[in-house]
């Protein structure tokens, strides 16, 4: 029991909302919140986002742009949520209101049977909990391993390396799966208006097209102050880095 209790204690602190003055912290801002001060909720989750990442703050800061109208920096702040916590239908959600508002289209699609496990098995189990028990098993690995080279061969000494391996190998592939999901860092949106997308890096270069703000584009490459960028299957082009905002 005392066991369960410890690993439950562990697990808690692997959450950085439930630590200390943060959770405090996060209070006071939900207060703010539900009071209808949405400027200073902003300013107070955006100070405790300075020092912990977690996808609740960035989803209620884009909770807060939403109610201000600020629907582009609404838009940011839900897709860093997004790239923390990359199954939370919630999120996906108010990022295609976000679009919706700022005039962008979203195609949506019912997830499908395995999707949905998926998403519901994730929103239980987040990635530090993942990345906690695979470190467990790593460890019990190589206790095992040791206990044979020193003790010699017994039936659950095998058992427990062929156990933690399996168990190792196994939260090393769904990690990985966490992680990729997860990649967003490739991603950025618009923040200027009119932002002019171009042949090349540089103004002297030719014009292509002309994107609005709030639309998220993939980052192919970076050169001084400018990125290349694709902005759908068939639009690409060079833009000013201080016209996005990296994801």
């Amino acid at each position: 029991m005392k066991r369960v209790l410890l690993l439950l204690g562990i697990l808690g602190w692997l959450t950085p909302m439930c630590r200390g003055g943060a959770g405090e912290s996060f209070a006071a801002a939900n207060r703010l919140y539900a009071d209808g001060q949405y400027t200073q909720a902003l300013e107070a989750y955006s100070r405790l986002a300075d020092e912990i990442s977690n996808w609740k703050l960035e989803y209620n800061m884009g909770n807060c742009c939403v109610k201000l109208e600020r629907f582009v920096e609404a838009k940011i702040h839900y897709l860093r949520a997004l790239r923390l916590a990359p199954t939370r239908r919630i999120i996906r959600e108010n990022l295609a209101y976000a679009d919706e508002r700022m005039g962008h289209t979203t195609l949506s699609s019912r997830p499908g049977f395995l999707l949905n496990l998926w998403q519901h098995f994730s929103a239980w189990v987040p990635l530090n909990v993942i990345s906690f028990l695979l470190i467990v098993a790593v460890f019990l690995l190589n206790a095992f391993l040791i206990l044979l080279l020193w003790r010699g061969r017994r039936r659950w000494r095998l058992y427990g390396l062929g156990f933690s391996l399996a168990a190792a190998l196994s939260l090393a592939a769904l990690e990985k799966v966490y992680t990729h999901r997860a990649d967003l860092r490739d991603t950025a949106v618009v923040t200027r208006s009119e932002a002019r997308l171009r042949s090349g890096p540089g103004r002297e270069h030719t014009v292509l097209f002309t994107l609005r703000s709030g639309l998220d584009v993939r980052i192919l490459e970076s050169r001084e102050q400018w990125l290349q960028v694709a902005a759908g299957e068939d639009v690409a082009g060079w833009i000013e880095a201080a016209a996005v905002e990296t994801i």
